[in-house]
């Protein structure tokens, strides 16, 4: 049994333990409810059946009676499988239809939602969490004032902020705190996609981005101090630290009490 994994495709541990444990001879019968918990690809399906006739294991839906063993009972099941394969892709099709049309309306659209907001029960949009939003304004203070991630936390503890899960924050996500863009009022929906159960970045085209989609908890500004840092995620706080400085002294250069 695969839980959590999705039928479309065949990367699922416990499905190909199957199939490799069919060469050792230990089963003659794949027994399932129906051909769509085997496969809901027909390509899969046909491969996978095949594969395992080759070890002398038969595959049997025992809701859907059919006798592959007859030319008919070939015909039905692959057309059984192709029909589950169309409602697969088309319940795909309406789910992302339904998602980002949520996507250009600025709502929820699940997921773990965002620290320092909540959402309405009515509107389905995010607002701010007033007891969380302070522990972010703070990050914020705290990483402008050349504040190494670990002195932020510390800082954060004796405050009495806490991440979620009750526990003291971690520099992950610290990092992750000051690096999203819907802290400045941004909702962003479809930045990455999930394909064979891999998470990766989607296509540009395809993201949605609303500015003021979201009440802000950072000013434009404050977050503009961070987006000197080419990439959080490699920074040291030694070269956090130093490109701040550089930040800050480039700045005083540009005011009027600069004189050089």
């Amino acid at each position: 049994i695969d839980r959590a994994f999705s039928g479309t495709n065949d990367d699922r541990p416990e499905f190909m333990e199957l199939v490799s444990d069919s060469k050792k001879g230990q089963f003659e019968l794949c027994i399932v409810h129906k051909m769509d918990r085997f496969s809901r690809d027909l390509y899969q399906t046909l491969y996978y059946t095949n594969k395992l006739k080759d070890n002398n294991v038969d595959v049997v839906s025992v809701s859907e009676n059919y006798d592959t063993a007859t030319p008919e009972g070939m015909l039905l099941r692959n057309m059984m499988s192709s029909i589950s394969e169309y409602f697969s892709k088309n319940l795909g099709k309406e789910v992302t239809k339904g998602m980002r049309e949520n996507g250009f309306n600025a709502r929820f659209n699940g997921g773990t939602g965002i620290y320092a907001y909540s959402i309405c029960p009515d509107t389905k949009k995010y607002i701010i969490n007033e007891s969380e939003a302070p522990a972010v304004r703070k990050i914020f203070e705290l990483f402008n004032k050349s504040y190494m991630y670990r002195d932020i936390i510390a800082e954060l503890d004796r405050l009495g902020y806490k991440a979620r899960n009750g526990k003291s924050f971690t520099p992950s996500a610290i990092r992750n705190i000051l690096k999203d863009i819907r802290y400045i009022g941004t909702y962003t929906w479809g930045v990455t996609t999930r394909k064979r159960n891999v998470k990766k970045k989607q296509d540009e085209s395809k993201v949605i981005r609303i500015e003021g989609g979201i009440d802000s908890i950072i000013s434009k500004e404050e977050f503009a101090k961070i987006e000197v840092f080419d990439d959080l995620d490699v920074k040291t706080d030694q070269e956090i630290k130093r490109q701040l400085e550089i930040w800050q002294l480039e700045t005083f250069k540009l005011s009027p009490f600069y004189a050089d």
